[in-house]
């Protein structure tokens, strides 16, 4: 019989010892990790997605996120793991609004004389 645990593609250990050693880890450490950040719950499962979308909101290139996340395919990194967060949408917009109106002023940065304020 192998001493080694069995992996699926990706890295993921099947043998229930691992499952229950990561379980056993999950409230002493990653709970008060997550919640220190907000996160609330979290799972490690859940955590995979947090990463992957943490990486890319950092510009990190997917190839990279793929190969710390072990998918197969930058798909699975892509359409599965990886979620935008509301402030991304917001700074896409912002950064787009910059590129194709920059002298227009932004909402209550106008000066009381009319003047255009930077």
């Amino acid at each position: 019989m192998s001493s080694e645990l069995p992996v699926l593609p990706g890295g993921a250990y099947t043998d229930h010892r691992t499952r229950r050693r990561a379980a056993k880890t999950q409230s002493p450490v990653l709970q008060p990790a997550a919640e220190a950040v907000g996160l609330g719950y979290v799972t490690w499962h859940r955590l995979r997605h947090v990463h992957s979308s943490a990486l890319h909101d950092l510009g990190v290139p997917v190839k990279v996120a793929q190969q710390q996340l072990g998918h197969a395919t930058v798909e699975t990194t892509l359409n599965i793991y990886t979620h935008v967060v509301p402030a991304t949408h917001r700074k896409a917009i912002e950064d787009l609004e910059r590129v194709l109106f920059p002298i227009v002023p932004k909402s209550g940065n106008e000066a009381r004389s009319g003047e255009f304020v930077n």
